[in-house]
């Protein structure tokens, strides 16, 4: 027998247990281990050395190699688009302002001949309230330059119309310096985009290059560290104390084992016939099940186990179960069409509506094979859940509510009445006989475990169709075995999957 144990102890140090028949062996098998590991964690950390300091190796490499791309990279840049770039650019800019400026004063100027020519062309005589009238508008007038062109005394306080060709002339001097300032503020616009461009991506070029420069640096510091760190070997793991051989074996101790097993032993038999006396009174084979049942003829319907959704849908997908295996039950329903049906659940977790609501579809199907259209099939549910969706009134017999939905009519009893008023007397008679007030054709009758021997005491006279739904594991056999007492058992409706 051996065993190795490791565990963490209080000071955050490691401890090794070996269990071996042998003391020597033991010691011998704990101190191997303890040297074969701390040889493993040194060859790991020095392979985890190793293998950073060739990384960052390589990513130094590349990082020189960058570098000097984009220092070359700036330098053919700035030689093939001039050093001067930014100088150039903001030359143009200052230039562009001042021609705008010259180009705004120009159309001012031409504006102004234009105003002289059409007051000179509209009168051969103008006055001098013409030209106060017109320096409001255009106040260029007053300027002595504009003064000086047109040939026009400079003082502010006098006034001469010059003659209309020189003003012609002028104004056609004017417009070719208007054109000749648009196509210089053209030209320039261009040279200053183009320098703009090329000072933008000089300085992406640069941003690049420091980039690279502050990169390299910093592998080179990581390289170096790492370096040091490497030739320095500090000790992975220390050994505090090597194993001994224990005076004695401490395992394995044959004669505690050996009680330890009767002990064992005893319990779980006990247990055993414990889980065997609980169970007893559950069925879990279909052999059992049918035997308790007299040996009616078992059928297999999970898809009858539960309604599922609305009563509507529930009804419909019920009655278009065709399995084979109910094939059987559905003939004998049909051949005794006037018999009641009990439908008795033997367990509190099977449910025994689904089956109910398939064989009052099947009596109505019988009926309105042999009579045509035919009123619906009583349902009686006795402790059964109410189907989703059905509206339930009061019926014309005291003591019961009533539904009527695809082709069955549910019973259920009114809140407060006991079960024993309606399966003794004049209530189950006028269901047993239908018609009437009630107005159904046949009855089923649907109960719960609870009260399976209950409804079959009250039937047993009317030699009703007797249906059990059982499931292995969930059948109890005293369920059956009272019920059996009173009725023979037609079928056996085994849900379970």
């Amino acid at each position: 027998m051996k065993k190795v144990a490791v565990s963490e102890t209080k000071n955050g140090s490691i401890s090794l247990v070996v269990t071996h028949e042998k003391p020597d062996r033991a010691a011998a098998i704990a101190n191997g281990i303890a040297a074969q590991v701390i040889n493993e964690l040194d060859a790991e950390r020095q392979k985890e050395q190793r293998a950073q300091l060739d990384y960052l190796s390589g990513e130094l490499g590349q990082a020189l190699v960058e570098m000097d791309r984009t220092k070359r990279a700036v330098a053919d840049y700035a030689l093939a688009n001039s050093l001067g770039a930014p100088g150039e650019f903001a030359q143009r800019s200052q230039l562009m302002v001042s021609l705008r400026e010259d180009l705004l004063r120009t159309k001012e100027m031409k504006q102004a001949v234009e105003a002289l020519t059409n007051v000179m062309t509209a009168s051969t005589a103008p006055q001098m309230r013409d030209y106060l009238n017109l320096r409001d508008q255009v106040p260029v007038l007053d300027d002595v330059d504009f003064r000086r062109l047109i040939g026009v005394p400079e003082a502010l306080g006098s006034w001469e119309w010059p003659p209309l060709s020189r003003l012609r002339d002028f104004a056609t001097t004017l417009e070719d310096r208007v054109a000749r300032i648009t196509r210089s503020v053209a030209e320039l616009r261009e040279e200053a985009e183009k320098y703009a461009v090329a000072t933008e991506e000089l300085g992406k070029l640069e941003r690049s290059a420091k980039i690279a420069e502050a990169t390299y640096g910093v592998l080179i510091e990581q390289v170096k560290a790492q370096a040091l760190s490497a030739g320095y070997q500090s000790e992975t793991a220390k050994l505090y104390q090597s194993a001994a051989p224990a005076p004695r074996p401490s395992a394995p101790k044959k004669p505690l084992i050996v009680a330890l097993g009767l002990v064992l032993g005893v319990f779980t038999g006990v247990a055993i016939v414990l889980v065997g006396n609980m169970r007893r009174g559950v069925l879990f084979s279909k052999g059992a099940i049918s035997t308790a049942v007299g040996g009616a003829a078992s059928l297999r319907a999970p898809s009858l186990s539960r309604v599922r959704g609305a009563a509507p849908k529930a009804i419909e997908r019920l009655a278009a179960d065709r399995s084979s295996d109910l094939a059987e039950l559905s003939l004998e329903i049909a051949r005794r069409a006037q018999a009641p049906i009990l439908v008795g659940a033997s367990g509190p977790k099977i449910n025994a509506l689904p089956t109910g609501i398939w064989a009052a579809r099947m009596m109505t199907q019988s009926t309105e094979s042999q009579n045509g259209t035919a009123p619906p099939v009583g349902l009686l549910l006795l402790g059964e859940t109410v189907p989703h969706g059905l509206q339930f009134d009061r019926s014309a017999e005291p003591g019961l509510l009533q539904a009527t939905q695809g082709g069955v009519r549910f019973f259920t009893p009114a809140d407060g009445v006991p079960l024993s008023q309606l399966l003794v007397g004049r209530v189950l008679s006028a269901l047993l006989a239908g018609g009437g007030s009630l107005g159904h054709s046949g009855l089923v009758v649907a109960a719960s475990s609870a009260n399976t021997v209950l409804a079959a005491r009250a039937l047993a006279e009317s030699n009703p169709v007797s249906i059990v739904v059982t499931q292995p594991g969930k059948t109890q056999r005293a369920v059956l075995e009272r019920a059996s007492m009173l009725l023979s058992w037609d079928a056996n409706v085994s849900v379970g999957r």
